[in-house]
């Protein structure tokens, strides 16, 4: 029985040198044995190359790829392990060489730069951007298989988001500018948001807390939070005898939440003594003078009226 691995056109089997001749099932037979008989088996030839794997985290090549798609990605060192298997005269050396284009098998035999590796050994990938793995496998009879990884892309940066700072608050619409390479999702409060034809979205006033995540493909993610407010219009009077001056630091319009103070002046011969002042339609009492709308939440229409 001929080993896998081994090409048995070529055997020939002898016995005191004398050749033996196989019957049409295979079976050599020595008849009328009356003393000791050497036999010798010749031309068994391995002529079987290696095969192998080449494994990468969950992914593992057992050929090689004539058409390479650099569609992995990974952001972190990947360790990269080779077996090389012959059930013929053995596996003798294994080799691999690291390529940032894809090759033709005619190219990849044409290398003299082998990097040598013990079969079943590993080794750390951490290419600057594009990566290839090929293996030469060679067996004990010189038999050379060749195998290839698919083609990988390490992208060891996350997004870049710009026009905002995280943790800030805002009251106005904010242009949020995000790129990356490889970028494959942008979510807002976990709702996927298109970029325009610029990379820019725009975040709404919404007076809450807003939560920007850009991951690329390799995994390597940004995450932004802001608040963007709402502001909120205070409109006041002009009347017959009087006159409405807004405190220092008051100014319509008014962010979210803050307040508004004022003080009316009467002007000669009015009096004040039955005024009424109301916000939205809800009244107003002074204190010292001073008339205070507090957590504004909408746009406020001020009215004076008895003056």
């Amino acid at each position: 029985t001929v080993q896998e691995g081994y090409d048995a056109s070529a055997i020939k089997v002898t016995v005191d040198d004398v050749e033996l001749t196989p019957d049409s099932n295979g079976v050599y037979t020595l008849s009328d044995i009356k003393a000791d008989k050497v036999i010798t088996i010749t031309g068994a030839e391995d002529t079987t190359a290696p095969t192998g794997t080449i494994t990468i985290g969950t992914n593992t090549w057992k050929k090689f790829l004539n058409t390479i798609t650099f569609d992995l990605f990974f952001k972190d060192t990947e360790k990269v392990t080779i077996n090389a298997n012959d059930e013929g005269s053995g596996v003798a050396e294994v080799y691999y060489h690291i390529s940032d284009t894809s090759m033709t098998e005619e190219e990849v035999k044409a290398l003299s730069d082998w990097d040598l590796i013990s079969n079943g050994d590993s080794f750390n990938l951490t290419p600057e951007e594009f990566a290839v793995v090929y293996a030469k496998l060679v067996d004990k009879a010189g038999n050379v298989g060749y195998i290839s990884s698919n083609g990988m892309i390490f992208d060891y940066e996350a997004p870049v988001i710009t026009g905002i700072n995280n943790g800030e608050s805002y009251y106005e619409e904010k242009t949020v500018e995000i790129t990356d390479k490889y970028l494959e999702s942008v979510t807002i409060d976990g709702n996927t948001q298109a970029l325009d034809s610029n990379n820019q979205l725009t975040l709404k006033q919404t007076n809450k807390e807003t939560v920007i995540v850009a991951r690329d493909k390799a995994g390597n993610e940004t995450r932004v939070a802001v608040t963007v407010y709402k502001t909120y219009t205070v409109t006041l009077p002009e009347g017959e005898g009087y006159t409405i001056v807004a405190e220092e630091g008051s100014a319509s319009p008014v962010r979210y939440g803050e307040s508004f103070s004022f003080t009316i002046k009467i002007a000669e011969g009015y009096t004040d003594e039955d005024i009424v002042v109301k916000a939205n339609a809800k009244v107003l009492t002074p204190l010292e003078g001073i008339y205070t709308i507090n957590n504004i939440t909408n746009d406020i229409a001020v009215t004076v009226d008895n003056v």
